[in-house]
């Protein structure tokens, strides 16, 4: 399981490994490859994996497609 700021400071490093791309094609690349994690039925295919992070992996990703979302438009 990531904490929320965990998570932020992998967001981050992600982000710094695409510096090379414009923010606005970043930001919507990164949310497409995200929305893809999220319609899978299930993220961790261990029970004991699924049952402990699955909850809070869907909503780092669904906090981070949102950001990006709100960043690709402004």
């Amino acid at each position: 399981m990531v904490p929320r700021a965990a998570y932020a400071v992998y967001a981050a490093q992600i982000r710094a490994e695409y510096a090379h791309l414009a923010h606005a094609d970043y930001c919507r690349g990164r949310a497409a490859v995200l929305r893809r994690f999220l319609e899978r039925p299930r993220l961790y295919f261990t029970a004991a994996a699924h049952d402990a992070w699955e909850a809070r992996a869907r909503a780092n990703l669904a906090r981070e497609i949102a950001d990006l979302d709100a960043a690709a438009s402004a």
